[in-house]
């Protein structure tokens, strides 16, 4: 039973299968992304473990994910160079081949858990410390009542859709989520006679609408909440992420400001927008090209740098890389493209394993050859 297992799963059949099997999902997923944008071909098709398909509201499995058939590779390609290959000095470069697609793959499998994107916008002399998320948002609780900082606190958005009691000694009240919408679309209301009890929602109704999927469509996460601790107990807020601005909150006569926002990805360095320059081809707004002229300054004793960012020349720091994606129209102002990516190097080990490994096989048949042609 174990042979015939270990004889399946270290095949060239499966193996051959899971490449053709990537290769329809990366087709599908090629065309999908005519009408959906890359994070949802992404998130639906390659990073996970079967496709499917709602069926009055029921995920129906219709083929293999990303992720199941990267992980059955790895395990094929695994119990094949264990199996099937005999280990011998001849054999050394055809192993280290399957080692670097191993490596290669558990680099892939690794980068769609760790990595994560955002966006800086700065105008010219702006300094900033962090980035927002293009798709993951958080509600803010900001106790302002401090001298020196704002101390603030961040629900990350799937506690409101998962817990209908949010509870924790890091919080300084509980939060009751009485409804939660991934999107919704608000409308004003007659005076007072909104979805809410308090604060901006008053004034306003809230209806829930489909997921945009689309790059260029943002979803709006919306939350009924009312808050509550030992001898108090709030009206019901409406928070929004349409909803610009905080919205005030007392609670034992004690001021704090709520407010759903993108989630922020914080720096361990600041960045300064010194300058920015772009160029137009003659007669037309068409960009030609643009650049943006920043200052890092570090947190440590490191000296500060000033790096010029342009298309297709980012900046590397760390585990982050800062690509020139965009730009502000009405004032000199940049869009910067991150990405905090902690396993960047996999690629290129995996690449020099592969190379090695086919250098290796290419001149152990070459030496054989020769010693052939010469007998």
């Amino acid at each position: 039973m174990i042979s015939r297992f270990l004889r399946f799963f270290s095949s060239i059949q499966l193996a051959l299968f899971c490449f053709i099997a990537l290769f329809i999902i990366v087709l599908i997923g090629t065309f999908m992304q005519i009408d959906h944008g890359i994070y949802y071909v992404q998130k639906v098709y390659f990073h996970s473990l079967f496709i499917t398909i709602p069926i009055k509201g029921i995920p129906i499995p219709v083929f293999f994910g990303g992720t199941l058939i990267g992980t059955v590779l790895v395990i094929n390609l695994t119990l094949s160079t264990i199996l099937n290959i005999k280990f011998s000095y001849k054999n050394i470069g055809l192993i280290l081949i399957h080692f670097g697609f191993i490596v290669l793959l558990l680099g892939g499998g690794l980068s769609s858990c760790v990595v994560t994107e955002s966006q800086v916008y700065m105008e010219e002399n702006d300094t900033t410390f962090f980035s927002e998320d293009l798709y993951e948002t958080e509600l803010v609780i900001i106790d302002a009542s401090f001298s020196r900082y704002d101390y603030i606190i961040a629900v990350p958005i799937v506690d409101l859709k998962k817990k209908p009691i949010i509870e924790s000694d890091v919080l300084p009240f509980s939060i009751k989520v009485h409804s939660f919408y991934d999107n919704a679309q608000l409308s004003l209301s007659n005076l007072d006679q909104g979805v809410a009890s308090m604060g901006i929602g008053k004034n306003l109704h809230a209806k829930e609408i489909p997921l945009f999927t689309a790059d260029d469509q943002k979803n709006n996460p919306t939350a009924l909440l009312s808050f509550y601790n030992t001898d108090f107990v709030s009206d019901t807020m409406l928070v929004s992420l349409d909803i610009n601005g905080t919205q005030k909150l007392y609670i034992n006569d004690k001021l704090y400001y709520l407010q759903i926002r993108p989630k922020r990805l914080y720096f361990p360095f600041q960045l300064t927008l010194k300058s920015f320059d772009h160029d137009v081809y003659p007669g037309s707004n068409i960009p030609k090209n643009y650049s943006s002229l920043v200052t890092i300054q570090a947190y440590d004793d490191s000296p500060d740098r000033d790096v010029l960012i342009y298309m297709n020349h980012p900046l590397r720091y760390g585990y982050y890389t800062f690509y020139q994606a965009s730009f502000g129209e009405d004032v000199p102002s940049s869009v910067l493209q991150v990405v905090y990516n902690k396993s960047w190097y996999f690629p290129y080990v995996s690449s020099l394993i592969i190379a090695l490994g086919m250098g290796i096989h290419f001149f152990v048949h070459l030496i054989a050859f020769l010693k052939k042609r010469r007998l």
